[in-house]
């Protein structure tokens, strides 16, 4: 049973990488912008270029390391040090009030950080600690690669992946729905104000 999980959940893992690699690459000056308006660790003018060029391209590894679930220890130990780091950046935004973009999937989704995006990162945290616990336990106790060997072949993988696809996309709709949901409340709560002031 905990193999079945970790074997789902790897993937899932990976596919919100690839689509957050793929949303960024496609976007790279918006990329930039996001990097600046966070001001996470910008010491020269330069940095955020170079840090806009290498996050994409990590997230295309790890993402690709999980999905094709090569090294695993490797690969999920990175992913939770990188969800660390995302969840430290928007927790200092959100300490500073700054009203930005998430930006987590690049030009593929346009929404403010808020609750739900700390709880959508808290949530990965939680997925990725159990994957590694798992990795670590199977190697260290039991020998053996965690993957269910039901699913550990080509058309079980592909099998995974595909439903790792889908339910990423169905939480970015999520997202997109919680944001714009956002925006009209804003928008009214904006719209009362004025109408109380013309008052």
């Amino acid at each position: 049973m905990v193999l079945t999980l970790i074997t789902f959940v790897r993937p899932l893992l990976g596919c919100t990488l690839l689509l957050a690699a793929s949303g960024k690459f496609i976007d790279p000056h918006g990329t930039r912008r996001a990097i600046e308006a966070y001001g996470v660790m910008i010491r020269t003018l330069s940095w955020p270029a170079y840090l806009a060029r290498a996050l994409p391209l990590g997230e295309l590894v790890l993402g690709a390391l999980l999905v094709c679930q090569i090294l695993p220890i490797v690969s999920s130990v990175s992913t939770l040090v990188l969800w660390l780091l995302f969840l430290a950046a928007v927790l200092r935004a959100r300490k500073r009030n700054l009203s930005i973009d998430c930006h987590c999937f690049g030009a593929l989704t346009r929404e403010p950080i808020t609750a739900l995006t700390v709880t959508r990162l808290a949530v990965l945290l939680a997925l990725t600690s159990g994957v590694v616990f798992g990795d670590v336990y199977t190697v260290l106790v039991r020998a053996s690669p965690s993957v269910d060997p039901t699913f550990d072949s080509l058309q079980g993988r592909a099998m995974i992946a595909v439903v790792a696809f889908l339910s990423v996309v169905c939480l970015m709709l999520l997202g997109q729905a919680a944001a714009i949901l956002h925006t009209v409340t804003r928008a009214r709560s904006t719209h009362g104000d004025a109408v109380s002031l013309h008052r």
